[in-house]
């Protein structure tokens, strides 16, 4: 059966993990790590405005099989809420792991459309990174970010052509000292986009964890043409501190609703998610 045409209207989710450290529980005494999932299966199967997205953007996803030690156990996040979304259709031998080669340059296509990708890089005996999860088959593009040269991270994006659309899911330096790395970053997602063929006509979407409330990352996706969503409730909490770290942005489509959200409990950061339309006259 051939699977139906992507829609004018897309509802984006994105959601950063915090690499299943809220999905695992250590028993008192510090005894061996047992998986503990539904922390995470419980924000997708209670939030109607994860569950039903058409598109799940997640950052920090990690998966690392079982380790010999017993506090070792196998995580695997993209498979985990792959399975919560309940779409038969997920498979988690579509998504694959590695970095393109070139930074900044769309790389790694898939010759076949999937419905999965997963760009991760070598991080706690595991991988970590990002993945974009979708209702359709889409076309995925491995981006390598620009690396500071103080930071121990590597970092990655991914952007996808699901139909017309175009969605792109990042994770930027951290914050404050990766000012400049951002800066570099999201230039490298933005030229990555405007590599794709007809984009500049195309529905487009950028959403993930910017690190920044405000600034160069900003800055740049503006000048190439997007537009960011209403401000909104605050992503990420550690103590007292609370900022907007989670972004979505679009270029020729329009946000219908937004929001985030806030009863989330599967990581430090909360989801936050859009439903879009492609404007009048964009190729969709």
């Amino acid at each position: 059966m051939q699977p139906s045409p992507v829609p004018r209207r897309l509802r984006v989710a994105s959601y950063n993990v915090f690499k299943a450290r809220y999905a695992v529980a250590t028993p008192p005494g510090g005894a061996a790590i047992r998986p503990r999932r539904h922390d995470l299966e419980r924000d997708f199967n209670l939030y109607p405005t994860l569950h039903d997205a058409d598109v799940l953007a997640l950052q920090e996803a990690f998966t690392r099989p079982r380790g010999r030690e017993p506090h070792a156990p196998a995580i695997d996040t993209v498979a985990t809420l792959g399975a919560a979304m309940h779409w038969p259709a997920f498979d988690r031998g579509t998504a694959r792991s590695g970095v393109a080669p070139a930074p900044g340059a769309p790389a790694g296509q898939i010759p076949h459309p999937r419905q999965s990708a997963f760009n991760g890089v070598p991080h706690g005996g595991g991988l970590w990174g990002v993945a974009i999860l979708c209702r359709w088959p889409a076309v995925f593009h491995d981006v390598r970010l620009p690396q500071a040269w103080w930071s121990p991270w590597r970092r990655t994006a991914i952007v996808a052509e699901i139909g017309p659309w175009i969605v792109a899911t990042l994770h930027l330096e951290v914050w404050p000292p990766g000012a400049a790395a951002r800066l570099a970053q999201s230039a490298a997602v933005l030229a990555a986009i405007d590599a794709l063929p007809q984009s500049i006509q195309r529905p487009a979407v950028i959403i993930g964890d910017f690190n920044c409330q405000r600034g160069a990352p900003h800055d740049v996706l503006r000048r190439g043409g997007f537009e960011p969503a209403p401000p909104g409730p605050r992503t990420w909490a550690l103590g007292g501190i609370k900022l907007r770290l989670d972004h979505i942005y679009v270029r020729h489509a329009r946000i219908l609703s937004a929001g985030v959200e806030e009863r989330a409990t599967g990581s430090d950061h909360k989801p936050l998610w859009c439903e879009v339309e492609a404007a009048a006259g964009a190729e969709a």
